[in-house]
């Protein structure tokens, strides 16, 4: 098992942010809003709607199992196999309305970032711009923690192999009478 927030990994992914995240810039593209500038930019990189794939699926395989096999019967594929793209086309066909699987994403707060971090953020399918203004602005989608404990910081860090590995050790159904003894330090 992976530790992403080992006190190492930790100290590895803040010096990450550190170097990579600049400053934050919410209260510029707030104040941008307000006076009406860059709406539809600003839109590019403060909502977006994501597929709610896996309930799609869920439909599919529960009221459109026949008309759906001919489909996947003549691309040879399975229905969880299907991209994103693939799996609107076959709701299309079957007159499934999309919106009904589709939730808004967005962003709580803007940071200017380096352009590498922005292009990283960009492959993960994150809320960014890589050129408003001449800066690059990631929309970040969660607020309230730390940006080195973001789940994108971390898949980040370990997909270019900066995070160490740390064995965590799970007890399944342990000794109460051992429970008790770890607890008390002896």
């Amino acid at each position: 098992m992976f530790d992403y927030n080992s006190e190492k990994n930790q100290e590895i992914k803040k010096n990450f942010v550190n170097r990579e995240v600049f400053c934050n810039a919410s209260s510029m593209i707030y104040q941008l809003q307000q006076d009406g500038h860059y709406q539809d930019e600003i839109m590019e990189f403060s909502l977006k709607y994501e597929l709610m794939k896996e309930d799609l699926i869920d439909d599919i395989k529960k009221d459109y199992k026949e008309e759906a096999k001919e489909y996947l019967k003549d691309r040879e594929v399975k229905l969880e196999d299907l991209d994103e793209e693939e799996l609107k086309e076959l709701a299309e066909e079957l007159n499934i309305n999309i919106d009904n699987y589709e939730e808004s994403v967005e962003a709580y707060e803007h940071w200017i970032v380096s352009d590498w971090l922005g292009g990283k953020l960009e492959d993960l399918r994150e809320l960014v711009t890589l050129d408003f203004l001449g800066l690059t602005i990631w929309g970040r989608t969660c607020s309230g923690q730390a940006i080195f404990l973001d789940w994108v910081i971390s898949k980040i860090c370990k997909d270019l192999g900066l995070l160490e590995e740390s064995k965590i050790e799970v007890i399944r159904d342990p000794d109460p009478y051992q429970v008790e003894k770890v607890f008390k330090g002896e």
